[in-house]
């Protein structure tokens, strides 16, 4: 059995999906994506549990997206769209168009995977992966390209937070839950976030944040709204993210 060309993924917007805005917070809109995407693969028999059997899982790189409107709580239904845009070498690209009921663009996202191997977390060739029955569309593109690889090395970052990495934010494959880097970027923010109406990101993950595990999170503020993040820790960098902002009306 094979996917389907693409998948749609119907979410109401909870109370606890929303910020103090009543708007979708950027960690929510990444776990309906992931959702949305594992759903996908399971019409095909490959979801999480099949992959791992096999000695493989997916662990995302990058993630990026266009924001037109966030949702609200209590506006009604959305519909996340999804469809693989294949690989490029070692890089699986998974594109989303998130939607109100009516057909309203809200948000226009790409993410990056890589697959590696469970135990070691080393990569694995994507011809290892068994049954990979799922029909690419490499150039089904919208307004989010493929998010692009951050570099921050001559940027006059400056420390802004220390964050503690507790058991709550940890996953089932035992590192800090790619959602929960969105939730960092928002902590981190310089300024008043609820005055502020988010219009793209890249979220680049850099190296495993482990239980216990301190990140010092660093940000410089450019022109036009854009900041940009980066989160280390004693084993060294594991993320970097910009963030577009304009003043909300």
């Amino acid at each position: 059995m094979g996917c389907t060309d693409d998948y749609t993924y119907n979410y109401n917007v909870t109370s606890f999906d929303a910020d103090q805005n009543r708007e979708l917070t950027i960690s929510a809109l990444l776990r309906i994506q992931q959702e949305a995407g594992e759903q996908h693969l399971r019409t095909g028999g490959l979801g999480y549990s099949v992959t791992y059997e096999q000695g493989v899982i997916f662990v995302i790189t990058r993630a990026a997206a266009v924001v037109h409107r966030l949702p609200r709580f209590g506006e009604g239904a959305v519909r996340c769209k999804t469809w693989s845009n294949g690989f490029s070498g070692m890089l699986f690209t998974r594109s989303y168009a998130l939607e109100s009921s009516d057909g309203e663009p809200l948000v226009e996202a790409v993410s990056m995977f890589t697959p590696v191997d469970p135990e070691t977390f080393r990569l694995i060739r994507p011809d290892r992966i068994k049954n990979m029955d799922i029909n690419h569309f490499p150039e089904r593109l919208g307004a989010c390209p493929p998010p692009e690889k951050l570099r921050l090395a001559n940027e006059p970052l400056v420390h802004t937070a220390n964050k503690e990495i507790t058991y709550s934010m940890i996953d089932y494959n035992g590192h800090l839950n790619n959602t929960k880097y969105a939730d960092i970027v928002y902590d981190a923010y310089p300024g008043k976030l609820q005055n502020s109406s988010i219009k793209s990101f890249n979220i680049n993950f850099l190296g495993q944040a482990l239980c216990g595990d301190v990140i010092d999170v660093q940000c410089a503020a450019k022109p036009d709204g854009h900041y940009l993040f980066k989160g280390s820790h004693e084993r060294g960098n594991c993320f970097a993210a910009e963030l577009c902002t304009v003043p909300r009306t």
